[in-house]
């Protein structure tokens, strides 16, 4: 067999060989040599022969998976968490395709909640047959259209735009923070104080501290129940003065 073999060399002093056979004749064609062409292929150098089938195998360690976010790669795992006839010795896997290198992974076996609540389950007819291990994939998105800010004087809603949506269902997601310092009151400055120990809100009850007229001394009729601290605010019937 040509292809197995090549005639031996003639003996020294140019005396030909004698026999008829193979094991006489010639000498077998190791495959040691051999230049592999397949994909992903590493010769069998103990093997004999001079064509790819007989001197070459393809592994799934040179082998890439087609979609990562629907096949994982064997060779990547232990005999921990996958079947133990998905495995050979090391990475020594055989084979050069989906079928052979790789494993699906499913969005049933996805779980949404890691991610937090931007993103939530979808529903058990969508996830039939639906292959993938992302929450792109698997997971259905929480926008914030939907979410209204709690304590709606210290936090303020996004806006979303063309560009972005905004995404989540929580105030620190959906929502902007509204501090104190950026809150001006238009109330009369003898009735309020800015409070500088405030730091979340946007009204006088929240950033302010009320002036009372007794704190500034006041003692005319009605002055105890009275806010401010001038005449106007705090003795308005003995006073030509405005509130202001």
């Amino acid at each position: 067999d040509p292809k197995r073999g090549a005639r031996l060399p003639p003996l020294p002093g140019g005396n030909t060989r004698k026999g008829g056979t193979k094991e006489l004749c010639c000498e077998a064609k190791s495959c040691k040599r051999f230049d592999c062409q397949s994909p992903g292929a590493e010769v069998i150098e103990e093997n004999q022969g001079d064509t790819e089938a007989e001197c070459c195998v393809q592994k799934c360690k040179h082998y890439k998976c087609s979609d990562p976010d629907k096949f994982v790669h064997l060779a990547d795992h232990d005999k921990k968490t996958l079947p133990d006839e998905d495995h050979m010795t090391g990475q020594d896997i055989v084979g050069y395709s989906d079928a052979d290198c790789c494993r699906a992974v499913w969005c049933e076996d996805y779980n949404c909640e890691d991610e937090g609540s931007k993103w939530e389950k979808k529903t058990a007819e969508e996830l039939i047959g639906l292959q993938g291990n992302s929450k792109e994939t698997c997971c259905t998105p929480v926008y914030c259209e939907s979410f209204n800010c709690t304590m709606p004087t210290q936090w303020k809603k996004l806006v979303d735009t063309p560009l972005k949506k905004h995404q989540g269902a929580t105030n620190d997601e959906c929502c902007v923070r509204l501090f104190c310092k950026d809150f001006s009151s238009k109330e009369p400055p003898s009735q309020w104080k800015r409070d500088d120990t405030a730091l979340y809100g946007s009204t006088e009850a929240e950033c302010y501290i009320p002036i009372a007229c007794v704190d500034s001394n006041f003692t005319c009729p009605g002055a105890s129940s009275r806010q401010g601290s001038t005449d106007g605010c705090c003795c308005p019937a003995t006073s030509d003065e405005k509130c202001e």
